[in-house]
């Protein structure tokens, strides 16, 4: 570095008068480390994230489905709400999820306790704003109802999220229709229902429109209803309220050609809910091709794993292999649109949304893939980092029987498999390393994004990236794998390098962790040990 850009550093950092770069290989400005962090690129990812708004202006659009659960079910401490009381614990909800251990193995992460009386409002505010920084353009939201009643406020939180999404600016929201739950109802009560959410709701700006005016309205197990209803909705709709409707029919899996055929006609665009498992260079193109028979565009949907305790259930995503391939297929297969399945079912456990289990890792991948995905370039790496993923488990640890009513079932890409993995992305070549008590695996690999696994054992494996002899990271895992269980638990945990971990042990709280390390956007509690240092 010459002489005056010696001088020009000193002065922007005392004076802060010069704004950040951030590609100069310099830390100014308001960045937290070089080039990353303040108003560049979150220094959690290993790539420079080009800003929002670029992100943004690309043709090719990523959305998520928004399936039921907020961030927090109260304005209170995480410690005493409904997810921590009724979803998780066995017992909870009157015991209504005792025979396979509770409805959920991980929650959203903890926020602080809110005082404010608007918290639900505030709270969806937060969650876009997580939901577009890791590129998403918007949400499917899932709708059945316009009612509050023994249904824990389901209309008033729907209403919160579009408004939410006006707030934030930049982020739509397409009303989806969830078919299913609305399965017991008559054709014309299903009708008027989603009339009726739209006269509530078509003045909101955040409402998705195509670029010729019509509303698009999601409809998820579109074959539940036929292409004679589709039909008569968008008659309805124009002549009683003025709009048009370009419909969206999300099919469970990829659909078929019978189904494709049966709605051709008044549904504007075929989607799937698919598979949580990992997939090929042209799986995918298939779909796409299959759906352009008819004419239509394909929404393809991108997941990351599956495994639903109430239905004893899981599809075995290969630690993060399923993420990656899917993403990987999406890319080569030249898809034009995605939606990730799902930001927030927590039941069924594929959020991508942070959360105590899989904690920060789905999120940060989807990051990566969904910039390579919108750019057409693949993100350059800038900083080096391990991401971990395995099971407290192996698949055939025993479990109490007396408790557990029956054993968890493998539905896809079976028997499954008992792997601990870590991916790293590297500037370099190095030597990766998996280590679990007296048993050591070891790669060399190349500079890029690399992965190594290991049969995974009893303990809490260590990560390291070594080179030339020196450790350069060593990360501990945040969980133990044991070797008998009460209840089966089949949900893949993560973590990475890259996020500050906060254990009961450290003795930090959320406050003091936050005013210590001057981090305004600090919004989660030390009950969960991973932050957003943003």
């Amino acid at each position: 570095m010459n002489l005056l850009a010696t001088l020009l550093v000193v002065w922007c950092v005392f004076v802060a008068l010069c704004a950040a770069t951030c590609s100069d290989g310099v830390r100014d400005g308001d960045e937290v480390k070089v080039d990353c962090g303040g108003s560049c690129s979150p220094c959690e990812w290993p790539f420079n994230a080009v800003s929002r708004a670029t992100l943004r202006s690309y043709p090719r659009k990523v959305y998520a489905h928004w399936h039921y659960y907020p961030i927090a079910m109260s304005k209170g401490n995480a410690t005493a709400d409904y997810f921590q009381t009724q979803y998780i614990p066995p017992t909870g909800e009157n015991n209504k999820h005792i025979a396979y251990g509770g409805m959920m193995r991980e929650r959203p992460l903890p926020r602080q306790a809110r005082t404010e009386t608007n918290w639900q409002a505030l709270d969806a505010e937060a969650d876009i704003r997580l939901a577009a920084q890791m590129g998403l353009d918007g949400y499917y939201l899932n709708m059945w109802t316009m009612s509050d009643t023994n249904n824990g406020g389901l209309w008033t939180r729907w209403v919160n999220v579009v408004d939410a999404a006006a707030r934030v600016g930049s982020f739509d929201i397409v009303p989806n229709m969830d078919l299913s739950i609305m399965g017991s109802m008559s054709d014309l009560d299903a009708t008027n229902l989603v009339l009726n959410i739209y006269a509530a709701l078509k003045s909101r700006s955040s409402l998705l429109k195509t670029s010729s005016g019509q509303y698009v309205l999601g409809a998820f197990y579109a074959d539940k209803r036929s292409a004679a209803w589709y039909a008569n909705l968008k008659t309805r709709a124009s002549a009683e309220q003025g709009i048009r409707f370009y419909i969206v029919g999300v099919f469970l899996g990829s659909g078929s050609d019978a189904l494709f055929s049966a709605l051709s006609g008044p549904v504007d665009e075929f989607a799937g809910w698919g598979t949580a498992i990992p997939t090929t260079v042209g799986s995918f193109n298939r779909t796409k091709v299959a759906a352009a028979k008819y004419g239509k565009p394909w929404l393809q949907p991108v997941s990351n794993q599956d495994f639903r305790p109430y239905t004893a259930a899981f599809w075995e995503a290969a630690n993060t292999k399923t993420i990656r391939t899917q993403w990987e297929t999406v890319i080569t297969d030249k898809i034009a649109n995605v939606q990730l399945v799902t930001w927030n079912d927590q039941a069924e456990h594929h959020a991508v949304r942070p959360s105590t289990g899989k904690q920060w890792v789905a999120y940060d991948l989807n990051a990566y893939y969904i910039q390579w995905f919108k750019t057409n370039v693949k993100p350059v790496i800038k900083r080096e980092m391990l991401f971990y993923s395995h099971r407290l488990q192996n698949l055939s640890a025993p479990y109490d029987t007396t408790k557990q009513t029956k054993p968890f079932v493998c539905k896809a890409n079976c028997p499954g498999s008992d792997l601990v993995e870590v991916v790293a992305f590297l500037l370099t070549p190095g030597t990766l390393e998996i280590a679990q008590g007296s048993s050591v695996t070891r790669k060399d690999v190349s500079a890029g994004l690399q992965t190594l696994t290991a049969t995974l054992r009893a303990g809490a494996p260590t990560f390291r990236l070594i080179r030339n002899g020196a450790t350069v990271i060593t990360l501990k895992s945040s969980f133990t794998a044991v070797t008998s269980v009460t209840y089966q638990d089949f949900l893949y945990r993560g973590g990475s390098s890259s996020r500050v971990a906060l254990t009961t042990s450290s003795g930090s709280t959320c406050a003091a962790f936050c005013v210590a390390n001057n981090v305004a956007k600090c919004n989660w509690c030390a009950a969960d040990p991973m932050w957003l240092l943003r």
